[in-house]
């Protein structure tokens, strides 16, 4: 019976959420911007990304190129760590 009630959900659109890296900045800063400047992350390049859910943390995971599409390879999620 859960199974059922779980089928009726599975076709319902998700929203996924891949964040490379954060930095905090003044507006300043924000609005002096400019083409070609780069702007550094908090996250080193061998790091794992978050992935998240419906803006909800689900876990992290590996950028992969393939077929010449950026993609993500999943490492852990929520369940895998014990959290929720």
């Amino acid at each position: 019976m859960e199974k059922d009630r779980l089928a009726l959900l599975e076709d319902i659109p998700v929203t996924l959420s891949v964040v490379l890296g954060k930095r905090k900045m003044p507006l300043k800063e924000v609005l002096e911007l400019e083409q070609n400047q780069i702007i550094t992350l908090n996250k080193y390049i061998d790091e794992p990304v978050d992935i998240y859910v419906n803006d909800k943390f689900f876990g992290y995971g590996e950028i992969v190129v393939e077929n010449n599409k950026v993609g993500i390879r999943i490492l852990s999620t929520v369940d895998e760590e014990g959290d929720d």
